[in-house]
């Protein structure tokens, strides 16, 4: 696997454009990663002390040059490859993580989809009670047990569609806390695929790193 830190030049108009658009977001990664299926990519746009970044996770060596000479961005590239940690059951770790929260209901409306199916819809989690139930299931799929979180709503995704002509509008929640690893193999796994929908838009990609003793 690979983690990258983009850190935008916001002196460029490019950069700018990824910086606030989600769609130029969207395709500034992605070209960086010529086999995105095999790749996998996940990434979030955020901002830090160092200005604003994207960091971004693949299963291959992604190609940032490719990525900056086709949008006209400039940035500065920090990439590595990592190996899978330890991740010892009951070991303690600093998380974040920014995802679509939602749950599915059927159509309220009654529809039915080719096959006359009921249609389902998913609708966004709005209390905190909801999210963090959403982040503890996640945690039980995922091979990690909670300890504590905090629940940041956060404006929504939305980037432009073109093929369909209607802008696509994700959820977004931010959690930062701290979990305890129960499975690692199954925490690996997970952190490789993602959490949520939206993975394509800058969700669900779960960051984390040792919790130092004595912090909380």
């Amino acid at each position: 696997m690979y983690l990258s830190r983009v850190i935008l030049d916001l002196s460029n108009r490019a950069s700018l454009a990824v910086a606030a658009d989600a769609y130029e977001a969207h395709r500034f990664v992605f070209a960086a990663y010529v086999d995105a299926k095999a790749a996998r990519p996940l990434y979030r746009v955020e901002a830090g002390l160092g200005g604003i970044a994207v960091i971004a996770q693949g299963l291959v060596e992604p190609d940032w040059e490719r990525a900056l000479r086709l949008s006209g961005a400039r940035a500065t590239v920090e990439s590595k490859q990592i190996m899978k940690p330890r991740f010892d059951n009951g070991t303690r770790y600093r998380f974040k993580l920014v995802a679509n929260a939602v749950k599915t209901i059927a159509d309220a409306h009654g529809k039915t989809d080719g096959q006359g199916k009921p249609k389902s819809v998913r609708v966004p989690l709005i209390r905190d009670d909801q999210l963090r139930a959403w982040l503890d299931g996640q945690g039980k799929k995922a091979g990690f047990i909670v300890e504590r979180a905090t629940v940041e709503k956060r404006e929504p995704i939305v980037a432009r569609n073109g093929r369909a002509g209607n802008d696509i509008r994700l959820a977004a929640t931010g959690f930062n806390g701290t979990i305890f690893v129960s499975d690692g193999d199954a925490l690996w796994d997970a952190i490789g695929r993602g959490f949520g929908h939206g993975k394509g838009f800058g969700l669900g990609l779960l960051s984390v790193a040792p919790a130092v003793e004595g912090t909380v």
